[in-house]
């Protein structure tokens, strides 16, 4: 009888191990380690990190490290730093790094030519020979507004634009959409002037051309633009 309840007790584990082998064993298979370059709650980092999950979060352990650079720019070099301190804590089978700041201050001083661990880039504005990419191992996604497409739109919907006003962050993909902008005006729709502003003084400077000379104005994203004060605002917070 004892051997009985024994052999029972024995079955009853092996058939509970048989529902467990196989998570365990296909859990956190790799280590990802994610670098934004902007901050946690920045609608477009929020965006990436779904899609992220929505693929690796079964296979792997995934670390998210946020460079904030939207609100400091100043501060991005010690945030890189901090990024490479992680790596090299974690050493991830794969990187993936999202946007050009996390290029440009993260991947190529300290990872570009020096590991061979997999890097998958997103959100870059700026064309990928300017970083030296792609490489053996790192690759990835470039990001490009639908300008002439949109400008399209616009007459569609009101034939009477003939000019039209862009407004960037001074930054690295502000700077890349100026750059997208001039190397194919000559085939949008309407004349167009750009502006890279740093501070609300910026935009103030430039509002008659806004309001009075310019038919429509496409807006990139203003977030990390300067109050009065010296202070970073948000999208939200920005003036009408």
């Amino acid at each position: 009888m004892r051997i009985h309840h024994l052999t029972t007790i024995f079955a009853f584990i092996a058939l509970i191990a048989c529902f467990i082998s196989p998570i365990t064993v296909h859990a956190a298979m790799f280590k990802v380690l994610v670098v934004m370059s902007y901050e946690e709650n920045n609608p477009w980092c929020k965006e990436i990190k779904a899609g992220i999950d929505s693929i690796l979060s079964s296979t792997s352990d995934i670390t998210y490290f946020y460079m904030d650079t939207k609100v400091d720019f100043d501060g991005g070099p010690k945030k890189a730093k901090e990024a490479y301190a992680l790596f090299q804590q974690i050493e991830p089978d794969g990187l993936i790094t999202a946007d050009d700041n996390a290029q440009k201050l993260f991947v190529l001083p300290y990872i570009k030519g020096r590991f061979e661990t997999p890097v998958m880039f997103c959100g870059v504005n700026t064309e990928a020979k300017q970083y030296g990419f792609p490489t053996p191992s790192v690759s990835g996604i470039l990001e490009r507004g639908h300008i002439r497409e949109s400008i399209a739109l616009a007459k569609q919907l009101d034939s009477s634009i003939r000019s039209i006003a862009f407004l960037a962050k001074e930054s690295p993909s502000g700077r890349a959409l100026l750059q997208q902008v001039e190397s194919e005006s000559e085939t949008y729709l309407a004349k167009s002037t750009f502006h890279l502003i740093n501070s609300i003084n910026d935009l103030h400077a430039i509002d008659e051309v806004l309001n009075e000379k310019s038919d429509a104005i496409y807006i990139d994203s203003l977030q990390g633009t300067k109050d009065l004060f010296g202070n970073p605002l948000s999208n939200k917070a920005m003036p009408d």
